[in-house]
């Protein structure tokens, strides 16, 4: 039989999940360059959805106390936007981070996508428990932390992220699991932890309070973290930089290289006096492949090899090129070993 307190549950979370993604949703669009007369409607739309989440907390605080239930626990924020403008705050670049966002509510997914893609992170958005267990159950390791909804229909979050907790690997025990929903009753957070998350997050969720969670469960996850994303004899600093820390597009191109030089280098294994020229153009097609993924030593060497094979320096090439071609090949087999198995 249902309770009253079932009842006021679900009306807080149908009311509110609409309302969130109004507050999300405007908050990426204040983030946006857009017109001052454009920014003072979302900021008044802000602080209106803002305000109604409020007086939705006061309505269900009162039908609680009637009832006799326990008490929603008050939403302790100032409604006034301008404490938390979107256009000012700064934000680390997690690019290198894994993402699983886990809402049976499709609007609430698009606004932590919009969130996520302002950290460059390229979140992957599930509408059901069923769904994040399949994911994580049949694939390696690859989420950095997950964002589970509470209430969703048929599984909620709370069996979903039970279930993880129960399969048989290290990382479904231990990934980082962060509670995200919309009902804030009194002792949720202590509630959630118990039942095999990390942490909490309520709605409607701002950037603040997602950096926060960010930072505090990603942070020990960093790049510079050897095991992980290192790769020998590639300088990745560098190469970020040259892409401007687009991740995927740093995996693109090292794909590329695992699925194209090989052949140069067979190549290579035929040089004789009579094809310097061949020599020296397959040479300088490596030397800029190993510059294009941070490989910078091997670039050095493929760069004096190539200008032996312009001077003619057939005995010099002959030195130098096995340990060459082995070195590379090396590096192929450590750049296969570190990209994610598809």
């Amino acid at each position: 039989m249902r309770t009253i307190g079932d009842f006021l549950a679900e009306l807080n979370h149908e009311i509110r999940t609409p309302t969130n993604a109004i507050v999300g949703f405007t908050e990426l669009l204040l983030d946006e360059d857009v017109s001052p007369p454009v920014k003072e409607y979302l900021e008044k739309i802000h602080i209106a959805a803002n305000t109604l989440i409020g007086v939705i907390n006061d309505r269900l605080d009162a039908l609680k106390i009637e009832s006799g239930e326990f008490m929603l626990a008050p939403v302790k924020k100032d409604f006034f936007y301008e404490e938390e403008n979107p256009a000012d705050f700064v934000r680390t670049d997690f690019s290198w981070a894994k993402v699983l966002v886990v809402d049976d509510y499709v609007a609430n997914l698009d606004v932590a996508r919009g969130l996520f893609a302002k950290y460059k992170i390229d979140a992957i958005c599930v509408t059901s428990g069923m769904e994040a267990i399949d994911l994580i159950n049949r694939t390696d390791p690859v989420f950095d932390i997950i964002f589970m909804d509470h209430m969703m229909p048929g599984m909620d979050g709370v069996e979903s992220t039970q279930i993880i907790r129960s399969l048989n690997s290290d990382y479904a025990k231990s990934v980082p699991i962060i509670a995200f929903t919309a009902n804030t009753v009194a002792g949720s957070e202590q509630l959630f932890l118990k039942k095999g998350f990390h942490d909490f997050l309520a709605k409607p969720v701002s950037m603040k309070k997602l950096d926060a969670i960010l930072h505090k469960w990603l942070d020990k996850k960093s790049p510079t973290d050897e095991s992980k994303d290192e790769i020998p004899g590639i300088d990745r600093e560098s190469v970020f930089a040259l892409y401007e820390d687009d991740a995927e597009l740093f995996k693109f191109i090292l794909r590329s290289f695992v699925k194209n030089v090989p052949t140069v280098l067979e190549n290579l294994h035929n040089v004789n006096e009579e094809n310097f020229a061949e020599y020296a153009t397959n040479i300088h097609a490596v030397k800029g492949n190993c510059g294009s993924i941070g490989a910078k030593e091997l670039a050095a060497r493929a760069f004096e090899m190539e200008k032996m094979a312009r001077e003619g320096d057939y005995y010099g090439i002959l030195e130098l090129n096995s340990d060459f071609i082995a070195d590379t090949l090396e590096i192929i087999e450590h750049i296969t070993a570190w990209l994610p198995k598809d």
